[in-house]
């Protein structure tokens, strides 16, 4: 009987080994506090933002409260679109997309894994936008 006990563990044991823990859902304080500092680092870093707007989204797997900052200015009868992303309460920048006209490559277009120092270089507003749903589950 003790070993089939044993037995039973053990299967038991490496069946759950295989399994992934679901992953982590953020709580509502977690994501209230993000949006909150998302908001006062849009506003430090864009006081004017009558042509900025910014989206706020917490990784709790990653323990990371994205800012997701873009502005569009009328320069020249084109449209500049820049795009940055930063860690809100780290102030740290991990992505950043620049663009004089959307007819034109960009002027810079990185994105920066987590923990990783050397970034990812792009060439276009869908590849920016497909790399940053790969390494921060970003959709926008």
């Amino acid at each position: 009987m003790k070993t089939l006990a044993i037995l039973a563990l053990l299967l038991v044991s490496v069946g759950a080994q295989g399994q992934k823990a679901p992953p982590r859902k953020a709580t509502l304080a977690e994501q209230k506090a993000c949006s909150e500092q998302a908001a006062k680092v849009f506003h430090e870093h864009f006081p004017d933002s009558s042509d900025s707007t910014y989206t706020s989204h917490y990784d709790p797997e990653a323990n990371v409260c994205y800012a997701y900052i873009e502005q569009l200015k009328k320069r020249n009868g084109d449209i500049a679109q820049q795009v940055i992303i930063l860690d809100a309460f780290e102030n740290k920048g991990y992505a950043v997309f620049y663009a004089l006209s959307p007819s034109q490559a960009p002027n810079a277009c990185t994105v920066t894994p987590l923990r990783k120092k050397e970034g990812v270089e792009c060439s276009s507003k869908a590849e920016f936008d497909a790399l940053v749903r790969q390494y921060y589950n970003l959709d926008k």
